[in-house]
């Protein structure tokens, strides 16, 4: 047996890269720029994610096209031949609006056919969703808090702490990769042979594990962590996991999904093959079972896609809405964000895809890999199911499915609606001719922006600032400088600690307003309130420009001329 789940912000970042598929930054051509007359690195315009509509479904023909034939090329065209199939859909809103099955349920009994949208397949670390889910739900049922202590809850429970931190790792840590723990737990021949010792035995090993890392500090992949969080939910519960486990999925709708191991032959689920060719032995993983031992069909997993897609919906105990719209917000919220913008949330893994932050977990287990990813803002989410072990298969075909998720994002952005009004009274009616002609008088504005205007003698003021600090990690500078603009105009141009651009306009004498708006980053600036501040220059007796004040600036306001 081996159960090896992937970590996705590697393993995303590698078949975008094999794929060459997904851009870094898709914008709708149609959006507005900010000003006809821009700074020469300004981009067009700033990104503005559409709003899911709903839409007839042959509006998505298109896109459903390419990925099908995207992923059917993929799938004729793989190295590895050893048997197997692949389970793919792609989901908006409450809808599978595309499904296609490859190759054979059963090598074996070819007679069965191509898998269905119900075959089932063993999911890996997509268990790990469902254990979080169950954390969730429990939270919510007001039975615990995630910021619990997990030794209050498994009083047996205890690691070596090299590190000497005070509290003790909660259940939010266990769910998020923070707790610092092992990625294994410390089962003799998990491996070959799953973990199927008791809890006791476990436990007491764990007293002589030392954590890796401080608890909370960064992540570490950890099926023990998740393993310990199903621990505790079977604890606080009184029922096994596998139960907890059933009655979730059954709340849901999901008629596939279970975290026991079936007999065979199972015409439900599709076999599983190794690398060799021989079908895939089903191992019960025992202790870690919490981290990867489930079953789960594409059907099924779009199930909970839908149920993250309605955040406005109560909770309801008796339905497949088990968690409430501000739980759902919380559960797509990071836990960790990486320099390259890859993460971690609760349980979710993030990475990059366009202009979108994708929430996605993958898993591996002997004989199947598994893949489920979404874009919150617009509702689109796609599975990938694959009976066998080809990885980088399975990877390129995520590749296929971000882009299939970005192609929905194309075709909304292309049909957002406009703004529905109701009936109104002549009077609600006048003010709305009113507030167009405002809006009128706008757009005649942003045709005829004046360019920035420049004082009689712009050379005065160029060279650099020094922040007056004698605290050196204060003393900043700041570069005045002269640009040539996309129009051919010249422009002053402010740049230095403050992160980016901003671009000096004339006001009267020695005042200047520094403004983003002809600058690469419009958007960051007024988003990070650095936007339309003034400065004030100095001169001395011999009417030299020598010092500066800027209130807005980052560092203080007072800046000293250098040279």
């Amino acid at each position: 047996m081996q159960l090896l789940p992937l970590n996705l912000a590697v393993a995303l970042g590698l078949l975008l890269i094999a794929t060459c598929t997904v851009t870094a930054y898709r914008i709708p051509p149609e959006q507005k720029t900010y000003t006809t007359d821009l700074h020469p690195d300004a981009p067009n315009n700033c990104f503005v994610p559409p709003l899911p509509v709903e839409l007839p479904a042959s509006t998505f023909d298109d896109v459903i096209h390419s990925l099908e034939s995207n992923v059917t090329s993929l799938w004729n065209s793989r190295s590895s031949k050893i048997p197997g199939s692949l389970s793919v859909n792609l989901i908006y809103d409450q809808d599978i609006i595309w499904f296609k099955g490859f190759g054979e349920k059963n090598h074996s009994d070819p007679s069965q056919g191509a898998p269905d949208v119900q075959t089932a397949y063993r999911l890996g670390s997509i268990s790990k969703v469902f254990t979080t889910l169950i954390a969730l739900k429990m939270r919510d049922e007001h039975s615990w808090g995630l910021d619990d202590p997990l030794d209050e809850i498994v009083p047996n429970f205890g690691v070596v702490n090299p590190f000497k931190t005070q509290r003790g790792i909660t259940l939010r840590q266990l769910a998020s990769h923070m707790a610092g723990l092992s990625r294994e737990s410390p089962c003799a021949g998990i491996f070959a042979h799953g973990c199927n010792t008791t809890e006791e035995v476990i436990l007491k090993r764990l007293k002589s594990l030392p954590l890796v890392r401080p608890p909370g500090l960064k992540p570490s992949y950890s099926n023990l962590g998740f393993a310990l969080l199903g621990v505790a939910e079977a604890h606080w519960t009184k029922d096994s996991w596998v139960i907890l486990v059933k009655t979730i999925a059954s709340l849901l709708g999901m008629k596939n999904t279970h975290a026991d191991i079936p007999l065979r032959p199972n015409s439900k689920i599709a076999e599983g093959y190794m690398p060799d060719g021989s079908q895939a032995e089903w191992i019960d993983i025992g202790f870690e079972a919490p981290a990867g031992q489930m079953f789960s069909s594409a059907y099924d997993l779009s199930q909970l896609i839908k149920m993250i897609f309605r955040p406005d919906a109560p909770a309801d105990s008796k339905s497949s809405q088990v968690l409430d719209g501000e739980t759902i917000r919380e559960w797509m919220q990071p836990v960790y964000v990486a320099p390259d913008l890859t993460g971690f949330g609760l349980v979710w893994e993030l990475f990059q895809g366009g202009p979108y932050n994708f929430r996605a977990k993958d898993g591996a287990i002997n004989g199947y890999r598994s893949i489920m990813l979404y874009a919150p803002e617009i509702k689109v989410g796609a599975v990938g199911l694959l009976s066998n072990e080809d990885s980088p298969l399975l990877d390129r075909v995520a590749g296929a499915l971000v882009d299939g998720v970005l192609g929905v994002s194309d075709v909304l952005a292309k049909n957002q609606p406009l703004p529905s009004l109701p009936p109104s009274p002549l009077l609600d009616r006048v003010a709305g001719a009113l507030v167009d002609g405002v809006l009128g008088v706008s757009d005649v504005l942003a045709k005829n922006q004046p360019l920035p205007s420049l004082p009689p003698s712009p050379a005065d003021y160029v060279g650099t600032y020094v922040h007056d600090s004698t605290t050196p990690s204060l003393q900043a500078t700041v570069n005045v400088s002269l640009v040539t603009g996309s129009g051919g105009h010249q422009m002053m141009e402010l740049n230095g600690a403050l992160g980016y651009p901003g671009v000096l306009v004339w006001q009267t004498d020695d005042k200047f307003q520094v403004t983003s708006r002809y600058t690469p980053h419009p958007c960051r600036a007024d988003t990070s309130g650095l936007n339309d501040f003034y400065v004030v220059f100095a001169r001395d007796k011999n009417n030299k420009v020598v010092s500066a004040t800027a209130p807005g600036f980052n560092y203080g306001y007072y800046l000293m001329k250098s040279s």
